[in-house]
């Protein structure tokens, strides 16, 4: 799945839940990264293979939502871990 770049302006509020960035720092790292992003395609489009189905700036938001989803994840779990030592604690102490 990506989150299609064209969209992503209809709805700048859930852009900030989804990705963790504003919709113009979207913008801004999508200007910086097409240059090197436009060469790399002209490289890889001398090799077999099918060509990008999604432009930068959809990628660029399916990953930035994989690493907003991926941290808090992390988190969640972190919390859990501490949680159940806590109680493993206050059985073994008590």
């Amino acid at each position: 799945m990506a989150l299609a770049y064209k969209k992503l302006p209809k709805y700048p509020h859930s852009v900030r839940r989804l990705l963790g960035i504003e919709m113009n720092q979207l913008h801004s790292l999508v200007e910086q990264l097409t240059p090197s992003w436009e060469k790399q395609l002209r490289l890889s489009y001398r090799r077999f293979g099918r060509p990008y189905k999604h432009d930068l700036g959809s990628n660029l938001s399916s990953g930035l939502w994989y690493f907003n989803l991926r941290v808090n994840q992390e988190v969640f779990y972190m919390q859990s871990a501490i949680m159940l030592y806590n109680n493993f604690y206050i059985l073994i102490v008590n």
